[in-house]
C-alpha cells in the first residue's frame, strides 16, 4: 500500500512538474529563436519571475515591431499593408490574448494589414 502511495505521489510530481515548465520550456524556445510576438504571446500566461524581464523586453520589442509596420501606413494612405500569414496569426492571435495591445492596435491593425499570398 505504501509503494502504491508514492507511486501515486510521484506521478503526480512528475505531471504538475512537466505542465509547469512546459510553458517556460516553449518560452525559453521562442526567446533563444528571436520570436519576440511568441515570447510575448506565451507571457500573457506566465506568472512567475524567471522570464519577467524577458517577457517584459519582448512586449517593448513586439511594440516596436506593430508600429514600425502600422506606421508604413502614412507612406502608401490608400493600400492595404501586406505583411507575411505567419506574422499576421501570430500579431492577431497576441491582439485577443494581451487586453493592452488588443485596445491600442487592434482596430488599426485589422483595417491597415492584408496577408501575404503565398
Amino acid at each position: 500500500m505504501k509503494k502504491l502511495y508514492y507511486l501515486f505521489l510521484s506521478i503526480v510530481f512528475f505531471v504538475t512538474y512537466n505542465c509547469r515548465n512546459k510553458l517556460e520550456y516553449k518560452i525559453d524556445s521562442a526567446i533563444r529563436d528571436n520570436d519576440y510576438v511568441q515570447v510575448s504571446i506565451l507571457c500573457t500566461n506566465y506568472t512567475g519571475k524567471r522570464y519577467k524581464q524577458d517577457c517584459e523586453e519582448s512586449l517593448q520589442k513586439t511594440d516596436v515591431i506593430i508600429q514600425e509596420i502600422i506606421s508604413q501606413k502614412v507612406d502608401f494612405p490608400f493600400t492595404k499593408l501586406i505583411v507575411e500569414e505567419a506574422l499576421n496569426k501570430k500579431i492577431m492571435q497576441l491582439l485577443e490574448v494581451n487586453f493592452m495591445f488588443s485596445t491600442k492596435y487592434a482596430s488599426i491593425w485589422k483595417e491597415t494589414v492584408e496577408i501575404k499570398d503565398k
